[in-house]
This record gives C-alpha cells, structure tokens and sequence, in this order.
C-alpha cells in the first residue's frame, strides 16, 4: 500500500475515533503515518490534523467543557513542551520509531485496563498528567492517555471528556507544532490528509448516534495496538 493510501485512511479513521469519543487521532494516525513519513513528521502531521478536528469537537461540547482542569493540566504541559520537542528534533529516527512504537503500546495498555484513582483526580494529579502528556506529545503524538487517565479519574462523562480534552489538545497543539517545526511532506500527502480528514469528519458525524462509545473505544484499541506493533517491528528490522 503506497504513502498516500495509508496516510489518508490513518487520517480518516483518526478524525472518526476522535468525532465519536473524544480522542483516538493520534494515536490512530501516528503509528500508521511513522511507518511512511518517519516518526517526527508523522507527529507534526498529525498535530496540524489535529487543530480543526479539536476546535469542531470542544465547540459542540463547548457547555460541558471543565474549564478549571483545563488550565491545571495546560499550564505545565505548555511548560515542559518545548524542552521535550527540543530534545525529540535532534533525536536519530530509529530510537524515535521505537519511542513512538513503544508508547503507542503502553498506552493502549493503560487505557485498556481502565485503571484509575482518586488520588489522580486533584490538582497534583493534572499537573502530572500534563507533564506525561505533554512528554509523550512531543515524542510519538500521544497527548491523550494520560489526561484521559485523569479525567476517568476526575469522573468525567462522555460530553465532558469530549469538550475538555479537545480544547487542552488543541491549546498543547498551538506550542507543540511551533516547537516541533513544521511539516516536511509533499504537498499531495497534505492535500489527500485534508480530503480524508473531512470525509472522516462527516461519517464520524454521521454515525455519532449510531455506535455506542464502548465500540468505538476497542476498535480504536485495537488498531492502535497493530500500529504499534508495526511501527516497533519496522524500527527494529
């Protein structure tokens, strides 16, 4: 399967996992767009992705939206940001494969176990999760599964977690991008992205009442843990 063909599924079902539960971008597109873009543009692509897919979703969840822990998980993630992205853009790109390979696997373990705790749910608890958040960000996409940590936590409906991870990805995006540079692709990987991120964008919207959150939430697993894998075998060999 050519570059272009795996970089506009990964961004179609990226755009959907993210329409139907609130996260599911990154870590869909990162580990599929690694294998074919190499793993720092494939984050840099995916954090550009990101910007009208997080503000779309955080504005129809915008009454749900917890804007306290908002500030308290942004605050020190903007903080270790460019620190990390600093580190990650001198980094070779085979240990940044591994890297990105290896937290995709990590996470998708954490959130499939569904641990979660009280004592996460306090302001130590959300600086923490911004800083992993933020570290993980920078190195392989994967900002979501510690704030998603946290807001099972917190207690977080479905909406809330919707509204609120959306805005903190998208405010993390706006030092993330910048810090990280820009996107080094070829203007058609760019133009077929944007064509299936909208298409993603309109069937996620179309089957938001149609496919209940536990369904989207193992598929997006699922996958995410193949392209984990893949992305591991593919740094190794």
């Amino acid at each position: 399967m050519g570059t272009l063909a795996i970089t506009s599924l990964a961004a179609a079902a990226g755009v959907v996992a993210q329409r139907l539960s609130g996260m599911g971008l990154s870590l869909m597109c990162v580990p599929f767009l690694a294998l074919t873009l190499g793993p720092l543009d494939a984050v840099r692509l995916t954090l550009l992705l990101g910007f009208p897919v997080y503000l779309a979703v955080a504005i129809t969840h915008r009454r749900s939206i917890r804007w306290a822990q908002v500030v308290w998980l942004t605050v020190p993630a903007v903080v270790c940001t460019p620190v990390v992205a600093l580190l990650v853009r001198n980094a070779p790109e085979r240990p940044l494969l591994l890297a990105a390979g290896g937290c995709c696997v990590l996470a998708v373990g954490v959130l499939a176990s569904g641990v979660t705790s009280r004592r996460l749910a306090g302001r130590t608890g959300a600086i923490g999760a911004g800083v992993l958040s933020a570290a993980m960000n920078s190195v392989a996409g994967l900002s979501g599964p510690a704030v998603a940590v946290y807001g099972a936590s917190a207690g977080w409906g479905a909406d809330e977690t919707r509204g609120t991870l959306s805005i903190y990805f998208f405010l993390l995006g706006v030092v993330a991008l910048p810090s990280l540079g820009w996107v080094e692709v070829p203007v058609s990987v760019l133009l077929a992205v944007a064509g299936s991120a909208l298409a993603g964008d309109l069937l996620g919207r179309a089957l938001s009442r149609r496919v209940g959150d536990r369904s989207v939430r193992w598929s997006v697993l699922v996958l995410s843990a193949a392209g984990g894998v893949l992305t591991l075998g593919h740094a190794a060999f």
